[in-house]
């Protein structure tokens, strides 16, 4: 066999292996573990009255499998729409709340970053009120890319532990939380700041959410 040969058998040879890899990747893509289911929340949290859940039209896209459901949350503040939606995401660059609302009902206005405690969210305007959106991984909360990338699975192939079902496969994703004001009584009377009321929502709401998150300091 000649040189010439030798190389061809070689180039096609690495090509073929590529090919090999590039399938078995592409057939692990889609195999990526369901999300988990939502979790239960009781009719009582903190101070405030849960609704039964209805189903939440999000829209499913082909990199995105999704569960959700919507509530009302009544406070003696005022009342708030709660929307849960479980999502798995598969690239980086989708890892954040504007990322996962984009062109959906839930994408927020004028979203500005807060830091509550350990937990980041962002508050801004769902349609004409005020809101609060965060992502619940199982190390905590997050709303950008940086932060949900540090918390939550990178999304890479699985070790071959996970694929031999030895360990879990981790699920690339979180649990996206909407909390949409609808009523603040006598809010304009008294000058109340609806933000004032998301935040102290969302802080008994999130032990109820995230009930195994160490609350130590990241």
């Amino acid at each position: 066999m000649t040189v010439p040969q030798r190389l061809t058998m070689v180039v096609t040879g690495s090509l073929a292996a590529a090919g090999v890899v590039a399938v078995a990747a592409a057939s692990l893509g889609p195999q990526l573990p369901e999300p988990p289911s939502l979790p239960p929340l009781p009719s009582q949290v903190g101070v405030g009255r849960l609704g039964p859940p209805s189903p939440f039209p999000f829209p499913a896209a082909a990199d995105r499998r999704v569960r959700s459901e919507r509530r009302q949350l009544q406070t003696p503040a005022g009342d708030l729409q709660l929307v849960l939606v479980q999502a798995v995401v598969r690239g980086p660059e989708q890892r954040s709340v504007p990322a996962l609302t984009k062109a959906t009902p839930l994408q927020m206005k004028a979203g500005r970053p807060r830091r509550l405690g350990n937990d980041r969210v962002l508050i801004g305007r769902l349609g004409d009120r005020p809101a609060l959106q965060t992502c619940v991984t199982l190390r905590g909360a997050a709303a950008s890319r940086q932060d949900l990338s540090r918390l939550a699975p990178d999304g890479r192939l699985p070790s071959l532990a996970a694929l031999a079902g030895l360990v879990p496969q981790p699920v690339p994703g979180c649990l996206l939380v909407s909390l949409r004001v609808e009523s603040l009584p006598g809010a304009a009377a008294i000058g109340d700041d609806p933000a004032v009321h998301l935040i102290q929502a969302w802080t008994f709401l999130s032990p109820v959410l995230m009930p195994e998150v160490a609350r130590s300091p990241r």
